[in-house]
């Protein structure tokens, strides 16, 4: 992409209006694009404007800064909020909580952390991210989360995905847009860098309404005694995962050994 092709995605991005989202957090996601567009561009196989209404996006978690910039770029591309599933502790930290909140995530606390003056925010009832995701979809919004669960800076392979990706998947029942976040730099340096030229890739939906389907079968199924009919809950889960992160693969350039 040439100096003019990119100057012109970035004007694109900055001037979009970002439907259903504040007047605070349309400023603060055109701040981030006017300070990162320089070192972020974005690639689609067709546009924004032939996706449904409500979407699920999927994409690779490498550095602290997705959790933020990601969510931006993706709003500013597709036009609408994307709410994606954030770890709970960034609630809690000061300005970066009040920042984070104003892009409308979803909270999540099954996680711990590190911090002790932070843990003692952690609620005692946890809300269900899967209920909170469906609430917001119910709003108009779309739903974003990185499978790995986790910062990954292997800069060759992905890490497994997590089952919840297809137990989400399915109970929303919208198709998924992989997004593969490449780096330039990785295979060159051998690392992942902490804030460099990045390249995020949009991936064509993909739908898994067979799935679903056999989801609510298993579900309505009287006669399977529990313990079967979990076991083959998670191996649907898991087929599901392992399919949206196939194709985060091939959008990032890093290698998934899961199936």
């Amino acid at each position: 992409m040439n100096i003019w092709k990119r100057a012109a995605q970035w004007a694109g991005l900055f001037c979009r209006r970002v439907k259903g989202l504040s007047f605070l957090g349309r400023l603060c996601n055109r701040l981030v694009i006017l300070g990162t567009g320089a070192l972020v561009r974005i690639e689609s196989t067709s546009p924004a404007s032939v996706l449904p209404k409500r979407v699920l996006f999927a994409a690779n978690h490498s550095s602290a800064a997705d959790g933020f910039l990601i969510p931006c770029f993706l709003m500013s591309w597709s036009g609408h909020v994307i709410s994606f599933f954030i770890h709970w502790m960034y609630k809690y930290i000061p300005f970066v909580g009040w920042i984070m909140g104003l892009i409308d995530p979803v909270w999540v606390y099954n996680r711990g952390t590190k911090f002790k003056w932070i843990a003692v925010y952690k609620k005692t009832e946890r809300d269900n991210p899967v209920e909170e995701a469906m609430k917001k979809m119910e709003r108009g919004n779309s739903i974003g989360i990185f499978p790995e669960g986790t910062r990954n800076k292997d800069p060759e392979k992905l890490l497994r995905g997590r089952l919840g990706t297809g137990e989400l998947v399915l109970a929303t029942g919208v198709e998924v847009v992989p997004v593969g976040i490449d780096f330039p730099a990785r295979i060159k340096n051998g690392k992942i860098p902490r804030l460099g030229r990045t390249v995020i890739r949009i991936g064509a939906p993909i739908s898994f309404e067979a799935e679903a389907r056999e989801r609510e079968r298993l579900l309505s199924d009287t006669s399977l005694p529990e313990r079967e009919r979990r076991m083959k809950l998670i191996e649907l889960f898991g087929r599901v995962t392992n399919q949206v992160m196939q194709a985060i693969s091939t959008l990032c350039g890093r290698r998934y050994e899961y199936t």
